[in-house]
C-alpha cells in the first residue's frame, strides 16, 4: 500500500492538485484518512472514472518521486512481521518485484560495513534489461535516476547519465551526479552510486568522514556489492582501482 498527499498524487498523475480535489469531491479516490492510496484509486478508478485511471508514472518512477520529496506526508507500507511500516513493493520494468525501503540515515561507514559483507557473496543476472534495472534501481537507492539517452553515437557510448531524483527534466548542469555527456554504461553506474555513499576521498582530495550520515533505500544496498558485471573478479577490480 503506497499513501501519498494529494499534491503528489497530482504529480504521479501529471496533473493539477485542483483536479485531485475535483476527483476526491466525485469521490474518485481511496483515501487512507486525508492520505490518497495509489494502488486502490488505480484500480477503482479503472472501473468507475470515464478515462481509466490517471495515473501516468511506472511504480520504479513513483518510488523515485516519493524517495525525492523525503517521504513529507508519504507513507510506504508492506507487510512486515509485525505489521509496521517496512518498505514498498516496486514492480520494475522487467517484470520483477522488490521491495524498496523507506529512506532511513545511515553514516557512511556502516553503508560500507553493509555493502563490503555482500561482495562476492551474491549471484545477478547478467542480461542487458536485468543490468540495466539494477543500474536503475541502484541509484534509486542513493537518490538519484539513471537517465539513458535516445541517441547512440559515439558520443554515448553507455548511454546513461545519474541526475538527482526529481530533476530528471530539468536541464541545468548542476544536477548532473555523473555522466555529463551520458557516456555511462551500468558497471560505471553501480561503481558510481558506490563511491557516492562509501567514506573516502571525494573528487579534489576532500576526506570524506566515515561518521558522515547520508540518506538511502537500506533494502537496495545490496545492489551496489561486487561483482558489477560477469566478467569482473577481485584480481580485474585490483587491478583497475588499484
Amino acid at each position: 500500500m503506497t499513501l501519498v498527499t494529494q499534491a503528489t498524487f497530482a504529480k504521479i498523475c501529471n496533473t493539477t492538485r485542483k483536479t485531485v480535489t475535483m476527483w476526491k469531491k466525485a469521490k474518485r479516490l481511496v483515501l487512507q484518512g486525508d492520505r490518497v492510496d495509489v494502488e486502490a484509486t488505480a484500480d477503482y478508478m479503472k472501473k468507475y472514472h470515464p478515462t481509466g485511471s490517471p495515473i501516468v508514472l511506472s511504480p520504479l518512477e513513483i518510488a523515485g518521486l516519493i524517495a525525492s520529496e523525503g517521504n513529507r506526508g508519504n507513507k510506504v507500507t508492506g507487510t512486515g512481521n509485525n505489521g509496521a511500516v517496512t518498505s514498498t513493493r516496486v514492480v520494475t520494468p522487467t517484470g520483477n518485484t522488490v521491495d524498496v525501503d523507506t529512506t532511513i540515515i545511515l553514516t557512511r561507514g556502516e553503508i560500507r560495513r553493509r555493502v563490503t559483507e555482500l561482495d562476492w557473496m551474491r549471484s545477478f543476472e547478467w542480461t542487458r534489461s536485468a543490468m540495466a534495472e539494477r543500474a536503475r534501481m541502484a541509484a534509486l537507492c542513493i537518490g538519484w535516476v539513471a537517465l539513458e539517452s535516445d541517441r547512440r553515437d559515439d558520443g554515448h557510448f553507455g548511454g546513461i547519465q545519474l541526475r538527482w531524483a526529481g530533476a530528471e527534466h530539468d536541464p541545468l548542469p548542476e544536477y548532473v551526479c555523473a555522466g555529463y555527456g551520458y557516456e555511462l554504461n551500468t558497471t560505471d553506474v553501480l561503481q558510481e552510486c558506490r563511491d557516492a555513499v562509501f567514506p573516502g576521498t571525494a573528487p579534489g582530495g576532500a576526506e570524506i568522514d566515515a561518521d558522515e550520515t547520508i540518506e538511502v533505500q537500506a533494502g537496495l544496498l545490496r545492489l551496489l556489492a561486487y561483482p558489477h558485471s560477469e566478467t569482473q573478479t577481485r584480481e580485474t577490480l585490483t587491478s583497475v582501482r588499484g
